[in-house]
């Protein structure tokens, strides 16, 4: 009868430890994710070229799956090419709807400050072509141009949207003052001086308060978040906390790329829409 019983005892005990290794093994695998949650899953090999704590622990491969998976899912929205062709974007098609704005309120403003076209009534003085067609789309068309460049410059960049607005109403404050100086409006004067308030007064606040977000931008081309000594909030109105300071000390040549690239986009811009303005309205005249 004994001897009948010894195989079954076996069996419990080999059916025993089977249960115990398992349950070993579920804890190393918890265990090893929650370091790996805790350290990144981006981290297969360690800096010194070691493998990571998970594929150690676990003797799999598992971050260096997840690794791949994560590369894998990068759009082309996260390369640097989109950043840097957002940021340009933004100041060329800003600058040029700048520039057709300006020439079509200066040349409104040379008709006597109103005009009218099509309808039943007797126009008095009619507006040129290049106001109907410059005065609406500049204004609509800068403005989306302005803030698709933004979105896809994702932080890099010196930052177009802040001197966007100061931009325009100075622009606008340059035709007001003019007509005062040429024909001594006072209107005018008092409206320019207004305009160049407005313009000018969140472009200074903006400098004080972060000048290396605004004139650099918040990350480099590879979307690495720069080192700042004080993190600035997204905006004026953000209530978020700022971000935690990055480790990417910024190089002269980010300032020179960054700064290049609005300068350059911007000069065409500006050589555009007054090559375009001039075309245009000498069409008109024609």
């Amino acid at each position: 009868m004994l001897r009948e019983l010894e195989p079954l005892s076996e069996q419990v005990d080999e059916r025993r430890v089977d249960v115990v290794d398992t349950a070993a093994q579920r804890a190393k695998f918890v265990s090893a994710r929650n370091i790996v949650s805790s350290v990144g899953h981006d981290s297969s090999v360690t800096r010194d070229g070691h493998p990571s704590a998970l594929e150690v622990t676990t003797g799999t491969p598992y971050s260096v799956a997840m690794t791949t998976d994560a590369r894998s899912t990068r759009t082309w929205r996260d390369s640097a090419l989109t950043r840097v062709l957002g940021s340009a974007f933004g100041w060329f098609a800003g600058a040029l709807a700048l520039t057709l704005l300006y020439q079509a309120v200066s040349e409104l403003a040379a008709l006597g400050g109103f005009c009218a076209r099509g309808g039943p009534f007797e126009i008095a003085v009619e507006c040129t072509d290049a106001i109907v067609v410059f005065a609406p789309t500049s204004i609509v068309g800068g403005l989306a141009a302005v803030f698709l460049g933004a979105l896809l410059a994702q932080g890099f960049g010196t930052l177009v949207l802040a001197f966007a607005w100061p931009a325009l109403f100075a622009s606008l404050a340059v035709v007001f003052l003019r007509t005062f100086f040429v024909s001594g409006d006072l209107t005018g004067l008092l409206i320019g001086i207004i305009f160049v308030l407005m313009g000018l007064t969140p472009l200074v606040v903006g400098l004080r308060a972060a000048p290396q977000r605004v004139l650099l931008g918040r990350v480099d081309a590879q979307g690495r978040p720069f080192w700042e000594a004080h993190p600035a909030r997204a905006h004026l109105l953000s209530l978020r906390r700022p971000p935690e300071p990055g480790e990417n000390h910024p190089s002269i040549g980010d300032w020179m790329l960054s700064l290049g690239i609005a300068i350059v986009a911007s000069a065409s811009g500006i050589a555009l829409g007054v090559v375009w303005f001039t075309a245009v309205a000498t069409s008109a005249g024609a």
